[in-house]
């Protein structure tokens, strides 16, 4: 999902969800030169021509044979490694790359954002030990995701790898984007009663998190953005409708530089218990979209160079924190507080 507000992206990553993540390495593996891309076909190929120039010392021929054996995203570590090749970075400082794909691994977590995030930094030129800081953040984060939701959501063991995987991506993503535990879990357990284990029903719960994620980063309080997403779906929102709302709050409170007055609209309309369909005519009218158009808001990413994302402060003065959100307001970008 490639989405944008007013003709900006307003946030930087995930968020990096499993098919976000996926989309932004095909991207970027056409930056990768044709001989690149040749070595890329074989994970043992571009191995082989690190594991020659690592150090005596160096971990990395041990970690990159034990790479070689998994089954999965062979092909995302392999553009990875290729890109790094590429940008002269050495064996030895991808090392702690290949033990935190081998570590997510085993434990069943997913290895997709944490290479995102390295080809992400590596396209920017960021430095790698800024990267690996940035993956390390995001690995705790996807740790802390997975525990909410066995909390939860214990039906996230009934749910494909590829759907699990998912649903951790974006629990991740709404804690980066700050929302707040508490209201996560309360979220979580509230959505995912009577909701099993297919990927219909991961589709169903990871709907509103996304919507509340969206809410949250709008400056909405978890509170406020609870009870507009919990009255959506008392009132049969579920999938692309509910994101959907969640987007198009996002576009009218970022514009207009008032969220909480567009909750407020957005309540009176569903207290009406008007169709999904005349509630987007209504907030379409008010965004001045054609009506039925779609209002699509990028999942926030927490790219290496805004620092350490979420609500940390970043170090380079690029959106990272509450400060340093971007707001868009007429078709500008500014800084929330300026």
């Amino acid at each position: 999902m490639r989405s944008r507000l007013g003709g900006h992206s307003i946030l930087p990553r995930v968020a990096v969800s499993a098919a976000l993540a996926g989309g932004l390495l095909t991207g970027l593996a056409g930056a990768v030169s044709a001989a690149g891309s040749a070595v890329g076909e074989s994970l043992a190929a571009v191995i082989e021509l690190y594991a020659a120039e690592a150090s005596g010392g160096s971990d990395f021929p041990l970690l990159a044979s034990r790479v070689q054996t998994l089954g999965r995203d062979r092909q995302q570590i392999t553009e990875t490694l290729v890109r790094a090749r590429d940008l002269g970075v050495r064996a030895d400082d991808l090392a702690p790359l290949l033990d935190q794909v081998l570590r997510l691994s085993a434990d069943g977590m997913p290895v997709r954002p944490v290479l995102s995030r390295y080809l992400q930094g590596l396209a920017k030129g960021v430095p790698v030990a800024r990267i690996r800081g940035a993956a390390e953040t995001l690995e705790i984060r996807l740790r802390k995701a997975d525990e909410h939701l066995r909390r939860s959501y214990p039906e996230i063991d009934a749910l494909s790898i590829e759907d699990r995987h998912g649903m951790i991506d974006h629990v991740a993503y709404a804690l980066e984007v700050g929302v707040r535990p508490e209201t996560l879990d309360r979220s979580l357990a509230f959505m995912g009663k009577g909701v099993g284990g297919g990927a219909d029903d991961a589709g169903s719960v990871r709907a509103p998190i996304l919507a509340l994620s969206f809410l949250v980063y709008a400056g909405v309080d978890d509170e406020r953005s609870f009870e507009l997403v919990s009255t959506a779906w008392d009132q049969g929102y579920r999938g692309a409708n509910l994101e959907r709302l969640g987007e198009t709050v996002v576009k009218l409170g970022t514009s207009s530089g008032n969220p909480d007055r567009v909750v407020n609209r957005v309540l009176d309309l569903l207290g009406a218990e008007l169709s999904p369909d005349r509630v987007f005519q209504d907030l379409d009218a008010l965004a001045g979209e054609p009506a039925g158009g779609r209002i699509s808001p990028s999942v926030p990413v927490d790219d290496p160079t805004r620092g350490q994302g979420g609500r940390h402060r970043p170090d380079d003065g690029s959106p990272g924190s509450s400060e340093g959100k971007l707001r868009v307001v007429d078709g500008s970008q500014s800084k929330v507080g300026d």
